[in-house]
């Protein structure tokens, strides 16, 4: 009688196993989606000030897009883009830079500068600052003026 319980026993373990799914294998098979994965897109803010259009440079006349200057963070660009009838002078400012180049156009110390009538160039921010974007006409003499058509100032 013994030998009948142990078999029963043996027998119910056998069946307890086979229904948990102990000592078993199981292959779980997941389908790849039809399409990747695809990021959503960074968001990075772009800012553009534009300046006075058809605005007329006289020797010594500038323009400050925008006036009040731009709050910058370091790796940020600052690209300046203007039209014109003859050459003016782009200058991208720091804060200190810009208090000093008010007080004299002589000497100028600027983090990025660029002259032609057509002209655009970019500037990558070092330090977090406010900085100035200035167009300067300092090359027109006796009467002569210069007619920007645009200014324009991009952040990325």
């Amino acid at each position: 009688m013994k030998k009948l319980y142990l078999v029963i026993t043996i027998i119910l373990l056998i069946i307890a196993l086979v229904v948990c799914g102990c000592g078993s294998t199981t292959t779980v098979i997941q389908q790849a989606p039809n399409s990747a994965y695809v990021p959503p897109a960074a968001t990075s803010s772009v800012k553009t000030y534009t300046g006075q259009p058809n605005q007329i440079f006289n020797s010594a006349s500038t323009e400050t897009v925008p006036a009040s200057g731009i709050y910058l963070q370091p790796g940020q660009t600052i690209t300046l883009s203007w039209s014109a009838d003859g050459n003016l002078t782009g200058y991208v400012f720091s804060s200190n830079q810009y208090s000093n180049w008010q007080q004299s156009h002589i000497q100028v110390t600027y983090d990025a500068s660029g002259s032609g009538s057509t002209y655009v160039f970019s500037y990558t921010v070092q330090n977090a600052d406010t900085y100035y974007a200035v167009l300067y006409d300092g090359a027109s003499v006796f009467g002569n003026s210069v007619n920007d058509y645009s200014f324009t100032v991009t952040v990325r």
